[in-house]
């Protein structure tokens, strides 16, 4: 059957026809009767169906560039407000990929008098695959960082947790001068990068990380390049910076970066106590730890796991205490033509206190419970990310490339819980936590290229993971209704795996055929202790063999661009007394229509399979938290979660009238999930996994942003709205959780190049409801965060920045607001030195709270954080270049 596919796969292939694409360049100069330059005139080129392929101003000399992939017959159409229209068709064929004409324009007869001639400059130019933004039309000389700059771009923003969103989505690759730059971890470049040091933003569509391939058509990948100032490369840079506060705050930083042809290294390290943010122990849970690679960026595995993570890690608590020493450094050494060796290390320590009031409400079976907790938690963590990646390029059609990923990661933790309780005295609870880590990765790529068409790839994948938990609860009443006050919990878990893929790629002159073969062996063991003599130990160990073999068309250019693909799966589980064998089909459909290259509209389906992590399918007793205790898991390893899931994007970058808009949605369906099987046991739940019902998701986001023609202002505006419904069974009842998002935001900010003062203002609002049951309990809280901004200098010597926030948080049971003011005064006095003056959060310098909610399962929890205190500080900058 599979053969029969690829038959009739290849015939359907070769059976369709297209225009053939590639890079063309058109340029020309405008002049009037009199042989002078025309500026400020618009050329538009269209193609025979009346689609825009590109549009361009003429500048102060007349001069005017187009940039596109098309060949054919296209029609040129030059506009000015004071001289008569010109017209012009241009046929376009392979033997040059480059044509200039000169055109001279007519004076209009009827022209009024006194006319103010301008032009709208543009934000972005198309070249390619590739939008280069303007940024001098961007920069107003204020921006602290190079996160701040990229957010202007448009289409472009930086989340919450530094990483690049490209119309909404994180991109594949960030690069400083063509090299990568830490990996996946994008803060590094966006937090630490002056933005001086940048000339240029290219955003690269299409894009492909081997080089071997950087020729052929048919990628799907984003990369965004940084391209540095002449006067940055081949020179060691860098900066020192010390601040210094009242209540013993302080902060360091020694950043020092070289940026060559051959050699590359930067050098990151920051230690403070003021709460600035490197890396936080939540952040560390949601990097993506899985280094390995797709050698062709196909993108079509089908299978993975969930998340192994204790709730408690990932919840977002926010510190009253924080220390933090964090260093970091990415390298690049390319050896000769042949061998080039990059890799990045980061390394953070942090220590955290937190003091939390929660209100909770706890969902029984007949009535729901009311709690009042208090919690103060100290933890203290370790953990480091490390990559080397070694290319050995041994000839033209030969490549080798090799990473060794490695990440450990200790986490301490301490915490008393002062815990109401019914008709008794309040519960007084320690628990000790425990968990040290490590994942090491490694994968080897081979790429063979038989001729100017056909391309080999082998990958060779193999990872290791340990983990060793250990938790300890204490109080002074009986837990979980043993006999018992202090239970202690060690749980150990090892992955080990091994994979092979194969791949033959045969590329068109406008898509990408691939066929891949893959085998994948994975053994998991888990042991499970527990200090109670009731109580029996459990232990698990089972093996999973997978192996499939797809198919994917992929197409990239032109006006109909699709990837269709289809995947075959055969699963083998297996344990120490049966195996079991199950075989999926995975199909996979994206067809996008491009109306030119910065205009486009797409729909996807696919769907996969996610297998359940090992502590779901832990069958003993373990601890959760002080309110539920995990009692088994019926769900056996060879169930799967098989997951279906649409898309539907639209996006529209007009470049000649600087006005971007783009909508992403995406719904999830699941017609069965792993669920919690809740046993309410008053103050507390016992915790089971087991198999249920459907469950799905909906993400929407809208996005529109358009800088003001002659008004040297932009606007941005974004609305999401996003659904999540899940199973859940409570005391053998079955129902749901559904939670709902809701964000808007708008802001409008200035552009002014006297750079003595520039202004943002704007306003946030976000709304978060969870309901547990059909009818049955609420819990919602709203935010509406107004701000204003101020930034600007004098005669580069005085730098300036203030921000002023307004935070309401309106719930049911509390309403809450804070003022926050930041202010940045920065004064240098030679080249090299500053000094600074700097606030944060002046307006809460002590008893500084905020309110979230946090809701998981039965228990609905409205919590009064105490965060970190304000300070003001004086500090001395130092750079050198």
């Amino acid at each position: 059957m599979v053969k029969s596919f690829f038959k009739v796969f290849l015939v359907l292939f070769f059976a369709v026809t297209s225009k053939v694409y590639g890079q063309v360049e058109v340029s020309g100069k405008l002049l009037n009767e009199l042989s002078n330059p025309i500026p400020y005139a618009t050329v538009q080129l269209q193609d025979s169906l009346d689609q825009n392929l590109a549009y361009s101003l003429s500048d102060e000399e007349g001069v005017f560039q187009l940039q596109f992939n098309y060949y054919g017959c296209a029609y040129l159409i030059i506009n000015h407000l004071n001289y008569d229209g010109r017209n012009d068709t241009i046929c376009l064929d392979k033997s040059s990929n480059k044509y200039f004409r000169k055109y001279v324009l007519t004076t209009k007869e009827n022209k009024l008098q006194e006319v103010l001639v301008s032009g709208t400059k543009q934000e972005a130019r198309k070249s390619g695959d590739s939008i280069h933004y303007d940024l001098e039309l961007q920069k107003t000389g204020a921006e602290k960082n190079l996160g701040e700059l990229i957010n202007k771009m448009p289409g472009l923003d930086v989340d919450d947790e530094g990483n690049v969103l490209a119309n909404g989505k994180k991109i594949d690759r960030l690069m400083v001068d063509g090299k990568d730059f830490f990996g996946d971890n994008h803060r590094m470049a966006t937090e630490n990068l002056n933005p001086e040091m940048v000339n240029g933003l290219t955003l690269i569509n299409n894009y492909k990380s081997n080089n071997m391939l950087s020729d052929q058509s048919g990628s799907q990948g984003k990369a965004l390049n940084i391209d540095l100032k002449d006067d940055y490369s081949g020179k060691w840079i860098g900066d020192l910076s010390l601040l210094g506060a009242y209540q013993k705050r302080y902060s360091a930083d020694f950043n020092t970066y070289y940026f060559g042809k051959s050699f590359s290294f930067s050098l990151f390290n920051n230690a403070n106590n003021t709460g600035e943010r490197q890396f936080s122990l939540q952040e560390y849970v949601k990097m993506n730890l899985n280094g390995q690679k797709e050698l062709f960026s196909s993108n079509l595995s089908a299978f993975s796991s969930l998340n192994e993570i204790p709730e408690f890690l990932q919840s977002s608590s926010v510190p009253n205490q924080k220390q933090s020493q964090f260093s970091a450094v990415n390298y690049l050494y390319e050896v000769n033509e042949k061998l080039k060796i990059q890799g990045y290390s980061l390394l953070n320590h942090g220590r955290e206190g937190f003091k939390e009031i929660t209100q909770k409400r706890l969902i029984g079976a007949n009535e729901t419970f009311s709690f009042s907790d208090t919690t103060e938690r100290n933890t203290d963590y370790l953990f480091a990310r490390n990559s080397i990646n070694l290319h050995y390029q041994v000839n033209k059609n030969y490549q080798l490339d090799y990473q060794l990923n490695f990440n450990p990661s200790n986490v301490q933790l301490g915490e008393s819980i002062s815990a109401e309780a019914i008709a008794s005295e309040r519960q007084l609870i320690k628990n000790d936590f425990a968990k040290e880590q490590y994942n090491l990765q490694q994968q080897l790529n081979q790429l063979i290229r038989l001729d100017d068409q056909n391309f080999i790839g082998l990958t060779t994948h193999h990872k290791t993971q340990n983990n060793q938990q250990y938790t300890n609860l204490e109080s002074n009443q009986l837990l979980f209704s043993t006999d018992t006050n202090n239970i202690t919990n060690p749980l150990y878990s090892r992955k080990s795996g091994l994979e092979q893929a194969l791949y033959y790629a045969h590329y068109f002159d406008n898509s990408r055929f691939l066929l891949t073969t893959d085998g994948k062996y994975d053994n998991n063991r888990l042991e499970n202790l527990f200090s109670i003599d009731s109580v029996s130990d459990y232990e698990l160990n089972y093996r999973t063999y997978r192996f499939s073999q797809a198919a994917e068309w992929l197409k990239t250019s032109g006006d109909w661009q699709y990837q269709l693909a289809l995947q075959w799966q055969h699963i083998l589980f297996e344990d120490r007394t049966e195996k079991q064998n199950s075989d999926f089909w995975f199909p996979k459909i994206k067809l996008k229509y491009a109306f030119n290259s910065t205009h486009y509209v797409s729909v996807n389906y696919d769907n996969s399979i996610k297998a359940p992590s090992i502590d779901q399918l832990n069958r003993g007793v373990a601890i959760n938290d002080y309110r539920n205790l995990q009692v088994g898991s019926s769900i056996r390893y060879s169930e799967m979660i098989k997951q279906s899931q649409w898309g539907l994007n639209y996006f529209n970058f007009d470049l000649f009238n600087n006005l971007l808009f783009f909508i992403n949605t995406t719904y999830k369906y699941n017609a069965e999930t792993f669920v919690k099987d809740i046993r309410n046991q008053l103050t507390y739940n016992e915790l089971g996994y087991a198999l249920g019902a459907q469950s799905q998701e909906w993400v929407n986001l809208a996005h529109i942003e358009w800088r003001i023609p002659h008004a040297q202002h932009k606007v941005k505006s974004q609305l999401s709205w996003s659904q999540f419904e899940n199973p859940v069974q409570l005391n053998n009842d079955k129902t749901f959780t559904n939670s709902v998002q809701q964000k808007a935001s708008f802001s409008i900010w200035s552009q002014f190049k006297n750079k003595i003062i520039n202004y943002e203002t704007g306003i946030k609002y976000e709304n978060n409801q969870y309901q547990f049951g059909k009818e049955g309990e609420r819990n919602e809280i709203r935010t509406i965060d107004p701000y204003i901004s101020l930034k600007g200098s004098w005669n580069n010597q005085l730098n300036y920045r203030s921000q002023l926030l307004y935070r309401k948080f309106q719930q049911s049971d509390f309403n809450r607001y804070l003022w926050q003011w930041d202010f940045n005064i920065e004064y240098s006095f030679s080249d090299s030195w500053s000094l600074f003056l700097k606030g944060k959060d002046i307006l809460n310098l002590s008893n500084s709270t905020l309110l979230k909610v946090q809701n998981t399962q039965n228990i609905l929890a409205t919590t009064i954080h105490h965060r970190l205190n304000g300070y003001i500080s004086i500090g001395l900058d130092f750079q050198w270049k």
